[in-house]
C-alpha cells in the first residue's frame, strides 16, 4: 500500500499479510513497511526498525517474536509483564520492552479464541474467563490504544502521528418489540394464566390494560427514545431480530406481522437499521440470508450491518458466514457476560481470517457495555452500572475510538423493575451529550 506522506516508515526484514495488516490497523494508514534499508536509511521522518538486528538510523528497534512471520493459528506461550505501568506481553530480550506489533495482533484478531481447547459457555460461545485480557486484569482497557498513546507520549512515535477520533453511537437490540400487542391470543393467554397462577397480579393487570387500550404497551419506548435523539443529534443504529419463528431464545413477533412491519420502516426511515441475527441462524446457515431479505423488504434499504443475538460468535465460521451473506458491518465483538473491550480496541478494524491468513472486507465495531450484562450477569444497581458507563466513555475520549454501548427496549421501560435503568440511561445522555 502506498502512502502519500506517511508519519512514519517502518523496516523489515521480510513483508507478510500479518504485519502489513497490523501496520495499517493499528497506525491507520498513517505509517508505511519497506524491506529496503537504503530507503528507510534516507527517509527523513520517524523510523521504527522491526528487525532481527539493529539499524542505527532508527528512532525505535523492535525484535520481532516470530507470530507475524508464522502461518497457521497454533497458541504461543504468553507471560505478561508490566510497561510503564500497563500490561504488555512477547517480552523481548534486546531493543524495545516488547513486540507490541505481534501483541496487538494477537488481542485484535481474537488469536486465542482460535484454540480448540478454549472452554464454551451453554451456549457455545469462548468463555471471558479465558480470555488474556480478562487473566491479566487488562479487559477494561482498550490496550492497543494505551500502548500507542504511551509510545507518543514517551517519544517513540512522532508527534503528529494521530489516534482516532472519538464518537458515540447508540445501539439498540429489538429482541421482543412489544410486551403484549402483535402478540397472538394464545401467547397473551398463556402468559395470563402464568401471570396469574405464579401470583403475579400486577403483571395480570398490566397486560390487561395494554391489551384494552387503557395504557401503551411497555416495551414501546420509540418515540421516547426519538425525542432523546433529537434533542441530542444522536445517530443511532436499531438492530432487528426476524426470526421466521420462535424458538428458545428467539422470541420477537413474527416478521410477517404488520406491526413489526411497520416499526421497521419507521426506523429504517430515520436511522440506519441492521440485523440481529437469531441463535437459530447460528446452528442453520441457510436462515441467514432468509433473515436479511426479510429484513431487506421490510425496511427497504440494503442491510449490511449485524449483531449476533446473544452476542454468538465462534471464529471463524460466524464472520465468514456474515461475509457470504453480505454484511459489511459487524457490532458483535464483545461479550455477553462482562463489560470491556474483546479485542483491546475501541476503534473499527477490518477483519482478519487467521485460517486463511488474509484480512477481510469485513469491517468491526467493538462495543465497551451493555445493559442486560450489568442487569443480569453481574446484578450491578442501577448507579454502578451509570458509573460503569461513563467510566467507558471516559476513556474512550482519552483514547479515541467509538463508543458503543448496547441497549435493549424493553428494559427502557416505566415498569417498576426497570424505570430507574430508564432514567439513568436519558441522565447519562443528557450529561454527556447537552451542549
Amino acid at each position: 500500500m502506498k502512502i502519500a506522506h506517511p508519519v512514519l516508515m517502518i523496516l523489515a526484514d521480510s513483508i507478510t499479510n500479518r504485519l502489513s495488516y497490523i501496520v495499517e490497523t493499528i497506525f491507520f494508514k498513517q505509517a508505511v513497511v519497506v524491506t529496503d534499508q537504503t530507503v528507510f536509511n534516507a527517509y527523513d521522518g520517524f523510523r521504527i526498525a522491526y528487525t532481527d538486528t539493529p539499524n542505527i538510523a532508527a528512532n525505535l528497534w523492535i525484535k520481532p517474536h516470530g507470530l507475524l512471520g508464522q502461518t497457521g493459528t497454533k497458541q504461543p506461550a504468553i507471560e505478561c509483564i508490566q510497561w510503564e505501568g500497563l500490561p504488555a506481553f512477547f517480552e523481548t530480550q534486546e531493543g524495545f520492552t516488547f513486540d507490541f506489533f505481534a501483541a496487538a495482533f494477537y488481542l485484535i484478531t481474537r488469536y486465542e479464541e482460535y484454540n480448540p481447547q478454549s472452554q464454551k459457555d451453554e451456549y457455545g460461545r469462548f468463555k471471558h474467563e479465558n480470555a488474556l485480557a480478562y487473566k491479566c486484569e487488562f479487559l477494561h482497557l482498550p490496550l492497543i490504544q494505551c500502548w500507542l498513546k504511551k509510545l507518543k507520549d514517551k517519544g517513540h512515535l512522532p508527534v503528529n502521528f494521530q489516534l482516532p477520533k472519538f464518537s458515540f453511537i447508540p445501539t439498540y437490540d429489538i429482541d421482543i418489540a412489544y410486551s403484549y400487542l402483535h402478540r397472538g391470543v394464545i401467547t397473551n393467554a398463556g402468559g395470563f394464566f402464568k401471570d396469574f397462577i405464579n401470583g403475579n397480579i400486577a403483571a395480570v393487570e398490566e397486560r390487561i390494560a395494554v391489551l384494552t387500550s387503557q395504557k401503551a404497551d411497555p416495551y414501546d419506548v420509540y418515540n421516547w427514545l426519538d425525542l432523546l435523539h433529537d434533542s441530542l443529534d444522536l445517530k443511532p443504529i436499531y438492530f432487528f431480530l426476524v426470526a421466521n419463528r420462535n424458538n428458545g431464545a428467539d422470541k420477537n413477533i413474527s416478521p410477517k406481522n404488520l406491526a413489526l412491519k411497520k416499526l421497521v420502516k419507521e426506523h429504517s426511515e430515520k436511522y440506519i437499521v441492521g440485523i440481529h441475527p437469531s441463535i437459530q441462524s447460528n446452528k442453520a446457515k441457510s436462515l441467514l440470508g432468509g433473515e436479511i431479505a426479510s429484513l431487506q423488504l421490510n425496511s427497504e434499504v440494503d442491510i449490511t450491518r449485524s449483531r449476533q443475538h446473544y452476542i454468538f460468535l465462534q471464529f471463524p465460521d460466524t464472520y465468514r458466514s456474515l461475509i457470504a451473506a453480505g454484511i459489511t458491518d459487524d457490532y458483535s465483538m464483545g461479550y455477553a457476560n462482562v463489560h470491556g473491550f474483546r479485542a483491546s480496541c475501541s476503534f473499527p478494524y477490518n477483519w482478519y481470517d487467521l485460517e486463511k491468513d488474509v484480512p477481510t472486507t469485513l469491517i468491526v465495531h467493538p462495543f465497551c457495555y451493555m445493559d442486560s450484562t450489568a442487569i443480569f450477569h453481574l446484578s450491578m444497581h442501577v448507579a454502578e452500572a451509570a458509573k460503569v458507563m461513563q467510566q467507558y466513555i471516559d476513556t474512550i475520549k482519552e483514547y479515541g475510538g467509538e463508543c458503543i454501548m448496547i441497549h435493549h427496549n424493553n428494559f427502557l421501560t416505566n415498569q417498576l423493575s426497570f424505570i430507574d435503568w430508564k432514567l439513568a440511561y436519558a441522565d447519562f445522555l443528557i450529561s454527556n451529550f447537552t451542549c
